[in-house]
C-alpha cells in the first residue's frame, strides 16, 4: 500500500491565504489551509498564483487562457473536490474548456490536442500526429525515430509516482481508512471510499429533515447537510436544480440518465433521428435511473444499439436477421420492439432460427447444403409454424429444431469420415452412430425419416422411435387439494405460480394455455369475476378471482433494460421482453420447484371434472378436441354418450347445466 506523504511542516504562506480568503468567503480557514495542503503547490509557483488572484477579481468566475501553472490543480480541487464553481480555463487555439492546458503559447496556453494539430516538426515542417518537445523544437514521430539516441538515464519521476506525489493521502473522516483525498467537507476529509456513497445517500438531515448529502457533523455526533454546518454545499443538480436525488455531485439521477441517454441515441449530425424519439422517451422516463445508466455503460446491449445509431440506416427486422445470431441482437430487438421501434411479429421464436440456419450452413460442405437446406426450410420451419398457428405463439414449438439440425449435420460429417454417401447408408451405420453416442435417437429420428420419405436413402432403414418417459401416476384428491390450498393461501409463493398452481389444479388447464392469458380476458361484474377461454368465459371462485385481480394489477416482470421494468404488457404472464409470454418450460420448471405438479396435477384435475362434465364443455374448457375429451370421460368411468354433443350454440351470459355444475364444483373444490 502506498504511504500517505507527509506534510508541509512549514505551512501555507499568509498571502496566499489571504488571496483565497477574498475569492472564496464561504470557506473557513481550517478549509483553505486544507485545500492548500490537497493542492501540494511547489513554493516557487506561489508567487505568480498570488499576483494572477490580486490582478483579477473574478480570477475564479472567468475562463481565461492565460492562467499560472499552479492554478490548475487548485481550480480543479475546488471544482471537483469540494464542489465550488469555479470556471475552466480554454485554450486560446480552439476555445476548448479543460484543466489540462499543458503548453504556453505567445497567446496563452494551448491544450494537447492544439499541440499536436497546430505545432511543425522544426526537421521536416509536418504538422499534426504525435510530436515530442526537444530543445531544438517539437519532432514528429518519424523524425524521432530517425535520430533516436541511446537511452538516457532519467531525470524525472516516473508519471506513476509523480502523480503520487501530487495526490494527498489522510485517514478518511468517516471510514478511518487512510485514502487519497477526495473531498474537502466540512467533517473533515474524506476518501474516493466514502465521498459517493454520501452524495447518493437519502438520508434526512438531523437538524432540519432536508434530504441533502450528510457532509457535516453536529455537536453530538449526529451528520448534517452543508448549510446546517455552515457550509453553502447543497449539490443541487446544474441543470434542474433539484437537491436529494444526486447521482454525482453535480448531476441528479435524472439528468444523468437523460443526458447519457441523449448522448447513446445522438447520431453523426448531432441530432436525435426521429425513428429513435419513443426509444430516447422510454429510457429517459426510466424508474430506475441508476440501474438504466449502468446498462448503457456497461452492457453488450447499448454498444449494440450505439452502433445500430452511428451507422444511420433504417433499422428493420431485416436488417437484425444479417448480424450474428447472439443474446445480445435478441435483448436489443426485444427492446426495440416494446418501445414501438419495430412491429411485433407474429412467430418471433421461430422467425430467429433462419438467421441461425444461416450462420450455421456458412461453413458447411456444399454436397451437405443441398440436404440440410431443404431439411431445415422446408420441412423443420415450415411445421413450427403450422404449430404455432394452430396453439399460438410461443418458444415451445421451436425448441428442438436447433437439436435437430445439429444432429443430422454430425452424421453428414460421420458419414464423410466413413467415405459413405447417403444413398450407401445402412441400418447398421445409424446403429454405429447412435451407439457411439454421437447423437441422440431422439434428435436423429426425423432426419432419417425425411431422407427416407424422398428417397435419399433406402426404404428399410429406420432410427429409433422417441421413447417419452412415463407418466406420473396421477395426484389422489388428498395431494391434489393441499396443493390448491397452498396456492390459495400461502403468501410466501410467487403470486405468478399461485395463479398458475390454481388453474392447473382446478380446471386442468395445460400451462401452454396459461402462459398466453391477457388482461383483456378477466372480466369482473356485478356477478363475479371470469376468465374468457377461447368462446366460452368461465367462472371462477371469489378466492381464485381475487388472486388473479391481483396479478393483473401487478407490474410485469423486468425488462433486461431495467428502465422498462414498469412498463404495461397485455399478458398476464409475460416473458422478459414483455411482448411475448414467458415459456411454457420455464413456468414448469418454476411450478416444479416450488412442490407444485405441473402435469400429474393437470392430469387429475381433468378426470376430476370429466367425472361431472360432458365431453363437448369439457373440450371448450380446457381447449382440447371433443375425441379427446370423450377418453377422458372413458377413463373416468362416465358415459355421456346421451349428451348432445352438437348443441346450439348459446350466447355468452346464458349459462348450460354443465357449466352451473362446472361452478358449483369449482366451488367446493376451493377452500
Amino acid at each position: 500500500m502506498t504511504q500517505p506523504n507527509p506534510t508541509n511542516a512549514a505551512g501555507e504562506p499568509a498571502t496566499l491565504l489571504n488571496s483565497l480568503a477574498r475569492h472564496l468567503p464561504q470557506m473557513s480557514g481550517t478549509e483553505l489551509r486544507l485545500l492548500l495542503h490537497s493542492t501540494r503547490i511547489a513554493p516557487e509557483e506561489i508567487p505568480d498564483l498570488v499576483a494572477f488572484l490580486d490582478g483579477h477579481d473574478d480570477a475564479l468566475t472567468v475562463a481565461r487562457s492565460s492562467v499560472p501553472a499552479a492554478y490548475f490543480p487548485l481550480a480543479h480541487l475546488l471544482s471537483v473536490h469540494s464542489g465550488v464553481d469555479v470556471a475552466q480555463p480554454e485554450c486560446s487555439a480552439c476555445g476548448h474548456a479543460t484543466f489540462f492546458l499543458p503548453h504556453i503559447a505567445a497567446d496563452g496556453r494551448w491544450c494537447a490536442r492544439c499541440v499536436g494539430r497546430l505545432t511543425r516538426c522544426w526537421r521536416c515542417g509536418t504538422s499534426g500526429g504525435r510530436q515530442t518537445i526537444t530543445p531544438e523544437g517539437p519532432i514528429c514521430s518519424p523524425c524521432r525515430r530517425g535520430l533516436r539516441s541511446p537511452p538516457r538515464a532519467r531525470a524525472k519521476p516516473k508519471k506513476a509516482e509523480a502523480r503520487r506525489r501530487r495526490c494527498t493521502y489522510l485517514p478518511c473522516a468517516l471510514c478511518g481508512k487512510v485514502s487519497r483525498v477526495a473531498a474537502l467537507w466540512p467533517l473533515g476529509a474524506v476518501g474516493g471510499c466514502c465521498r459517493g456513497k454520501v452524495i447518493s445517500a437519502k438520508t434526512p438531515c438531523a437538524v432540519c429533515r432536508t434530504v441533502l448529502p450528510l457532509i457535516g457533523s453536529g455537536a453530538d455526533g449526529a451528520r448534517i447537510c452543508g448549510p446546517c454546518a455552515g457550509s453553502p454545499l447543497t449539490f443541487a443538480c446544474r441543470t434542474c436544480g433539484a437537491t436529494g436525488d444526486n447521482y454525482s455531485a453535480r448531476s441528479c439521477r435524472r439528468c444523468a440518465l437523460t443526458d447519457r441517454v441523449t448522448k447513446l441515441l445522438m447520431g453523426p449530425d448531432g441530432t436525435i433521428s426521429a425513428r429513435w424519439a419513443a426509444l430516447h422517451a422510454k429510457l429517459a422516463a426510466s424508474d430506475t435511473p441508476s440501474a438504466t445508466i449502468h446498462w448503457i455503460q456497461a452492457t453488450k446491449g447499448s454498444r449494440l444499439l450505439r452502433q445500430l445509431v452511428i451507422d444511420d440506416i433504417p433499422v428493420t427486422h431485416e436488417h437484425l436477421d444479417t448480424l450474428a445470431p447472439s443474446r445480445t441482437v435478441n435483448s436489443v430487438r426485444d427492446l426495440l420492439v416494446r418501445c414501438a421501434v419495430l412491429p411485433e411479429r407474429d412467430a418471433e421464436y421461430i422467425d430467429r432460427i433462419d438467421p441461425w440456419l444461416r450462420n450455421l450452413m456458412a461453413d458447411a460442405p456444399p454436397h451437405h447444403l443441398h440436404v440440410l437446406g431443404p431439411f431445415a426450410r422446408w420441412y423443420l420451419l415450415p411445421k413450427a409454424r403450422r404449430a404455432a398457428h394452430r396453439r399460438g405463439v410461443g418458444q415451445s414449438a421451436p425448441t428442438t429444431i436447433p437439436s435437430t439440425v445439429l444432429a443430422a449435420s454430425r452424421f453428414l460429417h460421420w458419414l464423410d469420415s466413413q467415405h459413405l454417401a447417403l444413398a450407401e447408408l445402412s441400418q447398421s451405420h445409424v446403429d454405429e452412430w447412435l451407439d457411439s453416442g454421437r447423437g441422440h435417437y431422439r434428435y436423429l429420428y426425423p432426419f432419417i425419416t425425411w431422407t427416407r420419405t424422398h428417397g435419399l436413402i433406402p426404404t428399410g432403414i429406420r432410427a429409433p422411435f422417441p421413447q417419452y418417459p412415463q407418466r406420473l401416476p396421477l395426484l389422489d384428491d388428498d395431494e391434489r387439494l393441499h396443493q390448491l390450498r397452498r396456492c390459495l393461501d400461502d403468501e410466501d409463493l410467487p403470486l405468478t405460480l399461485r395463479v398458475a398452481g390454481a388453474l392447473t389444479l382446478l380446471y386442468g388447464l395445460p400451462v401452454t394455455t396459461i402462459v398466453r392469458l391477457r388482461h383483456d380476458q378477466v372480466a369482473t361484474t356485478t356477478t363475479g369475476t371470469s376468465l374468457k377461454l377461447a368462446e366460452h368465459r368461465l367462472a371462477l371462485p371469489p378466492r381464485l378471482a381475487t388472486l388473479l385481480e391481483r396479478l393483473a394489477a401487478e407490474p410485469p416482470a423486468p425488462h433486461e433494460v431495467p428502465g422498462l421494468r414498469k412498463q404495461t404488457s397485455p399478458l398476464l404472464f409475460p416473458g422478459a421482453a414483455g411482448t411475448r409470454p414467458i415459456a411454457a418450460n420455464t413456468l414448469s420448471h418454476r411450478l416444479a420447484g416450488h412442490g407444485l405438479a405441473g402435469l400429474t396435477a393437470r392430469n387429475s384435475a381433468r378426470l376430476a371434472l370429466a367425472a361431472r362434465l360432458p365431453a363437448s364443455v369439457l373440450a371448450q374448457l380446457t381447449g382440447i378436441e371433443v375425441d379427446t375429451a370423450a377418453e377422458w370421460n372413458h377413463r373416468a368411468g362416465h358415459d355421456w354418450t346421451s349428451y348432445v354433443a352438437a348443441r346450439p350454440s348459446l350466447p355468452d351470459d346464458v349459462q348450460t347445466s354443465g357449466e352451473i355444475s362446472l361452478r358449483r364444483t369449482a366451488s367446493r373444490g376451493a377452500p
